[in-house]
């Protein structure tokens, strides 16, 4: 992950030192046209890669954090999560804690889900590393992620391209005459202010519709709040214990990816 990192910021440094020559190759390129569309996609890469970046390192320390809850959950039997559950039900800062974000229940849903899996493809638990095919899923996906595509360059030309059309229809917040740089300056804060908001915006709303999916499927199996997670991992700890599963995984079958 750190490699793709350290691509994006070269490929940055390269397309924004080509935007400069491009500004400053002659002398009346002030008066074209273009020159405006351009000195936006000089700022406006910098500002997306960096974003990129920063998304990058988040995500390399809360993937480490969580895949710490994983493979801790992995190797904890049902009887110590649910022990560790109980100890913190009561204190204050898990009922002030926004659930999803406790890693006790992280821990939880990690045991349901891991259940929830086997029963859907007729695996036996015991044999499958759940935590590994999980950590597995889960880096390919931030790779692919923070990973620069052509669908990311073509989300920086359709937004330079609608910044040449908002200047072309003088679609602004202070109409500004050609020699007021602070009044285009302050249009310019604006509009990189609306800008942010609309894709925090988008990335929350991601961010409910994941929650959303998670629970849809909790929902299903009657799992309506965490109160309900400690009976039904209790419910497969005794089913477990009492069956005796004479099922066994191929090597085709432990492969993971």
């Amino acid at each position: 992950m750190l490699t793709l990192i350290e691509e994006e910021l070269m490929i940055v440094g390269v397309s924004s030192f080509t935007f400069k020559i491009l500004s400053n190759t002659y002398i009346d390129f002030s008066n074209n046209t273009w020159y405006y569309p351009l000195e936006f996609g000089e700022l406006l890469i910098p500002i997306l890669a960096f974003s990129y970046c920063m998304m990058g390192i988040i995500l390399i320390i809360t993937s480490l954090s969580q895949v710490y809850r994983w493979n801790r959950a992995h190797h904890m039997r049902v009887v110590e999560i649910l022990d560790d559950y109980f100890q913190l039900s009561g204190t204050i800062m898990f009922r002030i804690t926004w659930k999803p974000l406790h890693g006790i229940i992280n821990e939880m849903e990690f045991k349901i889900f891991h259940d929830i899996f086997c029963k859907k493809f007729n695996i036996q638990k015991d044999v499958f590393a759940f935590d590994e095919y999980v950590i597995k899923v889960f880096e390919r996906f931030v790779k692919r992620l923070v990973s620069i595509r052509w669908q990311d360059w073509c989300f920086v030309c359709v937004l330079v391209l609608l910044n040449l059309l908002r200047k072309t229809i003088r679609l602004e917040y202070h109409h500004c005459n050609s020699y007021d740089f602070k009044c285009s300056e302050e249009n310019d804060h604006y509009l990189f202010l609306f800008t942010g908001i609309c894709i925090l915006g988008v990335t929350c709303f991601y961010v409910v519709m994941s929650r959303y999916f998670e629970k849809k499927i909790l929902v299903h199996h009657e799992l309506y709040s965490h109160l309900d997670y400690p009976y039904y991992l209790q419910s497969i700890d005794t089913a477990s214990s009492k069956k005796s599963d004479s099922r066994r995984l191929t090597l085709g079958g432990l492969k993971v990816c």
